[in-house]
């Protein structure tokens, strides 16, 4: 099912810094939350990265998780192991990115959870999407 068609607004211009993580639904459903899915093994720019206010987890184009990141962190098995996660660890994953953070305020959950990202960055092939340059 395309969960685009079901939203409850669209994004396209961001209020917020955002980085934005396409995720897959298996991988909510193996990781067991939308956060834990979200949080790392990411081809990015730490520096660029921690200049995000929040982090969106879009799953089929619909944004489905808001996180406040509170620190930043580049995946090796021993910050993996630190931080968790190391149970889905691959040598592959050695060097990405990943995040701690909690949910986001109300307020920022509201302009952002259930919306539809523009179908302009849901055709993006790149799964991580900066609101900011």
């Amino acid at each position: 099912m395309d969960d685009a068609k079901n939203h409850i607004g669209e994004i396209s211009i961001f209020a917020d810094k955002c980085i934005v993580f396409k995720i897959k639904p298996i991988t909510v459903l193996e990781r067991g939350s939308v956060y834990e899915a979200a949080r790392y093994y990411w081809k990015a720019n730490q520096c660029r990265a921690e200049r995000a206010d929040y982090v969106l987890a879009v799953v089929d184009g619909v944004i489905k998780g808001v996180f406040e990141p509170s620190q930043w962190y580049v995946t090796t098995y021993e910050n993996v192991e630190k931080y968790g996660g190391s149970k889905y660890w691959n040598e592959k994953y050695r060097e990405r990115i990943g995040f701690i953070g909690k949910e986001a305020d109300f307020s920022v959950l509201n302009r952002y959870l259930g919306k539809c990202i523009s179908a302009a960055l849901r055709a993006a092939q790149n799964p991580v999407l900066y609101s900011y340059k």
